[in-house]
């Protein structure tokens, strides 16, 4: 893909308490008129947004109909999480890459194509985060107020390349100041946020050893074909 190509998602919830997500990958002032367009599309579904929640105010058997139309992009369904998905190509300046923005019922974001979602895996509840190229599935470890034994170098349980269908099994582990100790503890993990089109996918697990307190956040990009880890103690 050029890099100066980029792809915008809006996604509108059909539900009450519309989510609406704004997608745009790497954004270029260059057209003026993909900016209209997008504009047009957070308008529209503004408008479906309160369509929505006032035909579900109406009571039983109310219903009313809406016409979605753009000149550019193209809004599709998605049945999986129940949302209005407008796409288009556009080198429109929006959002920097791999941000997100809030802006009432709606989320600007930069490349959002990860998913991540809780699961099993070789009967592990783990946490999945996963693009087009990977699936690393991070272990699901107590919580903040329940903390429990936690090993960082048991913590990938599941790493993935989908496009070349191969299973990995890298050998990761973080190691404090050659304290061999300082991998396991007491601790957590927990995702920073779950669902569909995300800009970044990450899990985070908190660990506290006998002589360390740190944190590990393992990271997933729309478009990177490797799981980014940092530490901060």
């Amino acid at each position: 893909m050029s890099p100066l190509i980029s792809y915008v998602l809006l996604v509108g919830m059909i539900v009450s308490a519309t989510a609406i997500i704004l997608s745009i990958g790497l954004p270029i002032i260059e057209d003026m008129r993909d900016t209209a367009t997008i504009e047009e599309a957070i308008n529209n579904l503004g408008e479906l947004d309160a369509a929505i929640r006032e035909t579900a105010s109406g009571g039983t058997h109310t219903s009313r109909n809406f016409h979605l139309i753009s000149r550019e992009g193209e809004f599709t369904v998605d049945e999986e999480d129940n949302s209005v998905i407008f796409e288009i190509e556009t080198d429109s300046d929006i959002i920097s890459r791999h941000t997100s923005q809030d802006m009432g019922p709606i989320t600007l974001a930069s490349d959002a194509f990860v998913e991540l979602y809780r699961t099993e895996e070789y009967g592990e509840d783990c946490y999945m985060m996963e693009n087009e190229v990977l699936k690393a599935c991070i272990k699901d470890v107590g919580s903040p107020n329940s903390y429990e034994s936690i090993d960082n170098s048991e913590l990938i349980v599941r790493y993935e390349n989908k496009e070349l269908d191969d299973e990995l099994n890298p050998d990761v582990e973080v190691v404090l100041d050659d304290d061999e100790e300082s991998k396991s503890g007491e601790g957590y993990t927990y995702p920073i946020q779950t669902g569909h089109n995300l800009a970044t996918g990450q899990v985070s697990a908190h660990i506290d050893s006998e002589n360390y307190e740190y944190n590990i956040y393992f990271k997933l990009y729309s478009d990177s074909d490797f799981l980014k880890i940092e530490v901060e103690s």
